[in-house]
């Protein structure tokens, strides 16, 4: 297992890359969503380029409100040839999230 990319993002409402990668792997993403209160919502999408193909959006997750859980992980992603996470606050107050997406090969 190793780390493709860490750290901690401030949501401003826009869709920000918490990492784009492209050495291939079975890619997890974390998040301590713990910072979440009542009215915010966020967005976390991942996408993959299959074949030659532009990127396309394979999992979209959208969670709202208070977490019981404080950490959340994203199903389990195989990807050849390119893999990006992405984080976006669609309601609520900007709060700073922290994240890691690890390669399991």
């Amino acid at each position: 297992m190793r780390i493709i990319g860490s750290g901690t993002q401030t949501t401003d409402g826009l869709e920000d890359v918490l990492v784009d990668d492209t050495t291939g792997s079975v890619y997890v993403g974390m998040l301590d969503v713990s910072v979440m209160g009542g009215g915010d919502s966020i967005t976390i999408r991942i996408y993959t380029r299959p074949l030659t193909n532009p990127l396309q959006i394979v999992r979209s997750y959208v969670l709202t409100g208070p977490q019981s859980n404080g950490i959340f992980l994203t199903d389990v992603i195989p990807a050849d040839l390119e893999c990006k996470f992405t984080i976006q606050r669609t309601a609520g107050v900007d709060h700073p999230y922290q994240w890691k997406v690890l390669g399991l090969q």
